[in-house]
């Protein structure tokens, strides 16, 4: 089973890489980009090997296991 996790954070650029590196890295991983960040359905087996090539960027970033848009709209409202 697959888990879902969401990356933050990221740039355009940055984000391109991390889906391709997770698409090509086993055939059963998935990334795609989605409002405010990148989803990440990695199995837990492959998850060290993904978070290292994402700390290899040497970027900002934040996983998160809730849908992005969301976190941004709470932050939005807390400034309100």
């Amino acid at each position: 089973m697959n888990d879902n996790r969401y990356l933050r954070l990221l740039n355009y650029e940055n984000a391109c890489k991390i889906i391709e590196f997770v698409n090509n890295n086993d055939k059963n991983d998935y990334a795609n980009i989605v409002p405010g960040g990148v989803r990440l359905q990695v199995s837990e087996k492959n998850w060290n090997t993904v978070e290292n090539f994402i700390k290899s960027l040497n970027v900002r970033y934040e996983v998160v296991y809730e849908k992005p848009y969301k976190i941004n709209k709470q932050i939005i409202e807390e400034f309100k």
